[in-house]
């Protein structure tokens, strides 16, 4: 087995400071509140020559190297975000609240734990508050954007839900940043309006019970530590064994409530993964759209 020694690293790697970044063109929206600033990225011709072919820039905090994007890419800090929503909250008086925020990627994508006012019943004595994740980064293309937030009291255990039927709204990073900020408050508004139809399927899954085929699709994507007691997974074989009938909804807050709250803490990133793929199987399992996709593939594919 061969070792990279740092002497190596240092000798083969290329400075940022030796990219083609012209400097004297950067833009300087950011500069002066954030320290941020966008050279563009120049390229070497064929000839030795350097030319603007117009398809990068780099991203610099504080004259510090972050990252290199494409030229049209909308740079919007996480400050900016932060602001707009506090000011959203408070002009629309709409209930919400930011009750914690998150960040990922060193620090370059920013997340909101917002929460609603209003309650919705699941079954007796078991509530959960409605709100939303919103999302954002610097350079990393976590797009603009919020998902799907509940909050179940009974246990504080928090569960995000992914899908464009879902309200899931994304705004990509290009076009103007006004726009961007009007975009994003409509879509808030859509959101919120979309968790009753959430927490019908909570209610559904109430009534049922995990079978193999629910207890496999949520062994793909989630850890032996995060799956419920009654889903075990054979570590050689991947074979997934189901232990009884569990019913449905308090199987997902297995999931939720290790993933939210973790014997051994986790980056937010894996409590955001985990949770929308539990949510993505009970989804599927109450609308009875689970596994269908891959049985016509297997069709498909026979035929």
């Amino acid at each position: 087995m061969t070792t990279t020694t740092v002497e190596h690293l240092e000798r083969d790697t290329v400075k940022v400071v030796d990219l083609p970044f012209d400097f004297k063109n950067e833009v300087t929206t950011w500069k002066e509140k954030y320290g941020i600033t966008e050279p563009p990225l120049l390229a070497h011709g064929a000839d030795g020559q350097l030319y603007d072919d117009k398809r990068f820039k780099g991203i610099f905090k504080n004259g510090k190297y972050n990252k290199i994007v494409g030229r049209n890419y909308t740079v919007l800090p996480n400050e900016e975000v932060d602001e707009m929503l506090r000011d959203y909250i408070k002009r629309t008086n709409s209930g919400l609240e930011i009750v914690k925020s998150y960040s990922s990627h060193h620090g370059d994508a920013m997340y909101w734990q917002v929460l609603s006012s209003r309650q919705e019943t699941v079954e007796k004595g078991d509530d959960v508050r409605i709100g939303c994740i919103v999302r954002n980064s610097v350079g990393t293309y976590v797009s603009l954007g919020a998902d799907l937030f509940t909050y179940r009291l009974i246990c504080s255990n928090g569960a995000i839900a992914k899908g464009q039927d879902l309200g899931t709204i994304a705004i990509r990073h290009i076009g103007n940043k006004d726009n961007m900020m009007l975009a994003f408050g409509k879509g808030i508004e859509h959101i919120m309006d979309r968790t009753a139809g959430l927490v019908r399927y909570y209610k559904q899954a109430t009534k049922m019970k995990v079978n193999k085929l629910i207890a496999e699709e949520w062994a793909k994507r989630i850890p032996q530590r995060a799956l419920p007691e009654s889903i075990e997974v054979e570590a050689k074989t991947g074979q997934v064994t189901l232990t009884g009938s569990p019913n449905l909804w308090s199987a997902f807050n297995e999931i939720t409530a290790e993933s939210w709250k973790p014997k051994k803490e986790t980056g937010f990133l894996t409590k955001y993964y985990i949770s929308q793929h539990a949510h993505k199987v009970l989804l599927g399992a109450v609308d009875g759209t689970l596994g269908k996709r891959k049985k016509e593939n297997v069709a498909a594919s026979a035929a």
